[in-house]
């Protein structure tokens, strides 16, 4: 097992010395995830079948909404746009009445 020691105050910082073992079990972990890493990417992108298959489990994964979910989410969405869109156009309105107001008090 390697040692840790500290070599002193070198322009203001403390100078520690570390074997390389030690170094190298610290880092292993985080190296063998890399690794791993770049070895799934390579062969995601050289096997297409695997990849298609993974996408088609994950698609299994899906809870779908059932059509009546559906229907009801789309007019729920519907009545909040007419909802949004009558309260925009008389905050409009109330707008321009105001500033028509404003300005027509200079003459």
């Amino acid at each position: 097992m390697g040692a840790i020691g500290i070599d002193g105050d070198v322009g203001g910082y403390v100078a520690v010395r570390m074997s390389l073992s030690r170094v190298d079990a610290v880092w292993q972990p985080y190296r063998a995830r890399v690794r791993r890493v770049k070895e799934d990417e390579a062969m995601a992108r050289l096997n297409p079948l695997q990849f298609v298959q993974e996408v088609r489990q994950e698609v299994a994964k899906v809870t779908w909404p059932t059509r009546k979910e559906v229907w009801i989410t789309t007019v729920a969405v519907l009545i909040m746009v007419a909802a949004a869109s009558v309260f925009f156009m008389l905050a409009d309105q109330l707008m321009a009445a105001l500033v028509s107001f404003i300005l027509g008090l200079g003459r």
